[in-house]
């Protein structure tokens, strides 16, 4: 009877997923924006869903309650912008982290690795934004909150239905937030592969014809793309993704330049939302390695 509620709560969590991630993949392709409202959500109900499922499971433990707590704290640091209080906010998410995992790795928890990879996930994922590999914040926050609800790949009834879950350490390492990541990635290389095909069919070459193309400055600005190229001392000179492209194009037509190399804004989170099908319904191809 236990186990069958925990996989409703799993199938519970698995549908507010889809239904988050589908409403944000329609709201990233229309405005290149996702409002944080479905993180709140998903974050929020994966957690709760998580850590409900741990005490059927596992029975209650205040270390399941701390973690989530620590966990609905991470969830509020990437949705909030305040910066008060923020060292002890920190100390706080780190002692409610840090405590129990350590109580948990000492009892040989069967779920001290599904908590643990929680605040790793979270500090991969916000490292990432950081430097630049992730470029979108909305992709960075829709990560984190795959981390915080499937900490533990979901199986709920027939679930997944073509690949089981595979054994460690393949499970360990290829998370479901980082599975997410890694096949989401190699679906945007194909829009590279699609670019370069096309700018040689076009015959149009240079160091850019692998990520973009050629455009009109005055169609860049009203396109979902960024340009590559900026005026820099009075050259035309390659730039990276600005944070402000309208002055980039600005300074392009007050230099006469009316042809750029520009990049598509590429929504990030419909290829996630596209990976976190395959996972979910067909399993994870790498726990076939």
């Amino acid at each position: 009877m236990d186990a069958t509620i925990a996989e409703l709560i799993v199938l519970a969590v698995i549908a507010v997923t889809l239904v988050i991630l589908v409403s944000a993949s329609i709201s990233d392709w229309k405005d290149r924006e996702v409002s944080d409202t479905h993180w709140a959500v998903l974050g929020a109900v994966g957690a709760v869903g998580f850590t409900a499922c741990c005490i059927i499971w596992n029975g209650l433990k205040w270390e399941y309650i701390c973690l989530l707590f620590g966990t609905l704290m991470i969830l509020a640091d990437i949705l909030m912008d305040s910066d008060r209080y923020l060292v002890l906010f920190y100390i706080l998410m780190a002692v409610l982290f840090i405590v129990p995992l350590y109580e948990l790795h000492g009892a040989s928890d069967p779920y001290f690795a599904a908590w643990l990879s929680i605040p790793i996930s979270y500090i991969i994922f916000a490292g990432m934004y950081m430097f630049g590999v992730i470029q979108g914040g909305a992709d960075t926050k829709c990560l984190i909150c795959l981390a915080i609800s499937f900490p533990v790949y979901p199986q709920a009834f027939s679930l997944p239905f073509l690949i089981g879950v595979g054994n460690e350490p393949v499970v360990d390492i290829f998370t479901f937030a980082i599975s997410a990541l890694f096949f989401g990635v190699i679906i945007v290389m194909f829009v590279t592969v699609y670019y370069l095909i096309t700018n040689i069919k076009r015959g149009t070459k240079g160091k850019n014809m692998a990520i973009g193309r050629r455009m009109s400055v005055s169609e860049a600005r009203t396109s979902h793309v960024w340009p590559m190229e900026d005026i820099v001392d009075g050259k035309l000179e390659r730039c990276d993704i600005p944070e402000e492209p309208e002055e980039v194009y600005d300074r392009l037509d007050q230099a006469g330049v009316t042809e750029i190399w520009v990049t598509p804004m590429i929504p990030f989170i419909i290829p996630i939302t596209v990976v976190v099908m395959i996972l979910i319904f067909i399993g994870n191809p790498l726990y076939l390695i």
